[in-house]
């Protein structure tokens, strides 16, 4: 997988795409309140940005159209790197699915950047795999979660 430092080289600018959401018509959430300062971060990455997705739903769930074009994309490489504002614009389906998702992404050799929250930046092997670990152990929770649930039906009285 390429890293941010390979991409200062001009024949191997990496290519990315911004990710906006916004589930609020409002001044508050706007495309230009995030589509603005997600150029200045790819322009500072060096990055050359290819694709950008935009839609106004919620983020709550997977029936996203532009979010499902945007995972089919990055599996067929069509970039390098996925921007979006914050974690919570390229979705909140709960821990479990989200990492799911980045973990998707990482497989197909996709790095994913959020510029609210610096850490999350899948560039960094370590990060990646702390991402996956996360994932199975979310996984791992919500069976125990819904064993212990079940057992608690079970043993009422």
């Amino acid at each position: 997988m390429l890293n941010f430092f390979e991409a200062s080289q001009p024949a191997n600018k990496m290519k990315a795409a911004l990710y906006l959401r916004f589930s609020k018509d409002d001044e508050s959430q706007t495309p230009e309140n995030q589509r603005e300062p997600l150029i200045k971060l790819a322009s500072s990455l060096g990055l050359e940005i290819v694709k950008e997705y935009e839609e106004f739903v919620s983020g709550g769930n997977s029936n996203r159209p532009k979010f499902q074009q945007m995972l089919r994309d990055a599996k067929a490489r069509e970039f390098d790197v996925v921007l979006v504002w914050s974690l919570d614009r390229f979705s909140r389906e709960g821990i479990s699915k989200t990492l799911g998702y980045l973990e998707n992404l990482k497989r197909s050799g996709v790095i994913l950047k959020s510029l609210q929250e610096s850490w999350v930046d899948t560039s960094d092997e370590g990060m990646g795999e702390l991402l996956i670990g996360l994932a199975l152990v979310a996984g791992v929770l919500v069976a125990l979660f819904m064993l212990g649930s079940l057992w608690l039906l079970l043993t009422r009285t």
